[in-house]
């Protein structure tokens, strides 16, 4: 009872709990302790409060600082899980805000994610909608440049408005450059295709960034001018593609090595270096370019050229032509026509023709006095040489032609001549060629029928036609 009597013991182990103990016989100064003690455990308690306040206010500033760029650009964290919705649609603006605010307001996620949002496109959202390595560029055609020697109406300008209006329509765009202008303009305008008249690529005087261009069409020889500007630095990187129609530089070739002008050869040949791709309407082309061949050369067969120069041909000789030739208007004149390239074997296949014509000697007069229609043949070759006008006379001697109606005429130039004059034209070779021969287009665009035989690159593409009166037979 009078340990009850002397006060509330305190407890083993408290704050100040020896001294109170040794100096219980003081009431007062145990009271005035006890007081003191309390009041200093409230001040303890306010400081760490103050201290606590302190320490998130400084996290909240640390967070608005560095959270919002670091979420967005961390695509892996996990706190970004709980802001990703699924759908089966789509994302809703509303749904994103309020998940978003959830996380706190302070922290302005919110303008961020939907700035991704609407860069997305609302695809495929729910696949990556934060995924910060997918990188968004703006659309822009394709750009060519199209480079001309000189703007005419001929063939080639035909066929490179052919090919601008083709790489139109799957999204190119088209800017013609010429060194020299002419009546082709008012085409390419009509096109709607920008042109510039680039005068010289003088590096004062050039004003053409090429390097705008994504690659370059450079068209015949003509052309070969601007090439000065393709073969100075940086635009050497830029692809160019080279279309050579032309087979004069070909002879001038011979004639610089004949005379000992290697400067011009070595000239030319940095150019043809200089392409990417030299391309070429036909086989024949690139064989008399081989001493420029830089392992670039490609073919591409087929050219509006044979078609206008029929055309062309037939409006300048409409009238007399068989007579200023020195045949008359009643002959029956059969054409004999031969690949462009030569071969051993041309004789065997004028020979196969000529045999299989023999039985039709009968049927017409030999005496020109009759007014009759005499039969006339002629083979052409592009031979330039009087042997082979020797072999037919012997060939046509062993078949037993009566003299004078054979007659060889050889070169390219008198071609047109020949198919121009010609009843029917007849294709007296058989050697296995790449692409349909060029003599033949030109033949069924003089609209002449044609005799062909069983070969495959010709039985691919012949067919029967109303106007062209297209025939093929097999002479084996």
């Amino acid at each position: 009872m009078g340990s009850l009597e002397s006060g509330i013991p305190l407890k083993k182990g408290s704050l100040f709990g020896t001294q109170f103990t040794r100096k219980e016989k003081n009431p007062f100064s145990h009271r005035f302790r006890s007081s003191f003690s309390r009041l200093l455990f409230k001040k303890l308690d306010y400081l760490q409060w103050i201290c606590t306040v302190v320490v998130f206010l400084c996290l909240v500033v640390v967070f608005q600082m560095f959270l919002p760029g670091s979420v967005v650009e961390n695509s892996d964290d996990e706190s970004l899980k709980a802001v990703r919705m699924r759908s089966d649609n789509l994302f809703h603006y509303g749904e994103i805000q309020k998940v978003v605010l959830d996380i706190g307001e302070d922290a302005l996620l919110l303008p961020m994610i939907l700035e991704k949002f609407r860069r997305g496109g609302g695809e495929g959202m729910d696949a990556g909608l934060f995924n910060h390595t997918a990188q968004h560029f703006g659309y822009r055609k394709p750009q060519l440049a199209l480079v001309f020697g000189e703007l005419l109406v001929d063939s080639h300008q035909l066929l490179m408005v052919t090919v601008a209006t083709a790489l139109q329509e799957i999204g190119y765009e088209i800017q013609v450059f010429s060194l020299e202008d002419g009546p082709g303009h008012n085409v390419w305008r009509k096109l709607g295709v920008p042109i510039s008249i680039v005068r010289t690529c003088d590096k004062r005087n050039n004003t053409v960034d090429w390097l705008n261009y994504d690659g370059i069409i450079v068209s015949s020889l003509e052309a070969k001018g601007a090439f000065s500007c393709f073969l100075q630095e940086p635009f050497k990187s830029i692809p160019l593609i080279w279309i050579v129609h032309e087979n004069a530089l070909a002879y001038r070739s011979r004639q610089y090595t004949t005379n000992g002008q290697i400067e011009f050869l070595n000239d030319w040949g940095r150019v043809f270096n200089r392409s990417t791709v030299v391309v070429f309407p036909n086989y024949a082309l690139p064989m008399i370019y081989s001493t420029f061949d830089a392992g670039n050369f490609f073919v591409i067969p087929g050219s509006p050229a044979e078609a206008l120069e029929a055309e062309a041909f037939m409006a300048l000789h409409k009238d007399n032509m068989r007579v200023n030739m020195g045949y008359d208007p009643e002959d029956v004149i059969i054409a004999i026509v031969s690949s462009q390239f030569l071969y051993k074997g041309m004789w065997l296949g004028h020979a196969i023709v000529l045999r299989a014509l023999e039985p039709l000697v009968t049927d017409f007069p030999i005496n020109k006095d009759n007014a009759s229609a005499r039969l006339r043949i002629i083979v052409h070759s592009r031979e330039l040489t009087n042997n082979y006008s020797v072999a037919l006379e012997t060939m046509a001697h062993s078949l037993k032609y009566p003299r004078g109606i054979i007659e060889h005429i050889a070169g390219d130039l008198n071609a047109d001549s020949v198919l121009g004059i010609a009843d029917v034209v007849v294709y007296g070779s058989l050697l296995e060629e790449h692409c349909f021969p060029e003599i033949l287009i030109k033949a069924m665009s003089f609209e002449k029928p044609i005799i062909a035989p069983d070969v495959p690159m010709i039985r691919k593409y012949v067919s029967f036609h109303s106007n062209l009166f297209t025939l093929a037979i097999s002479w084996v």
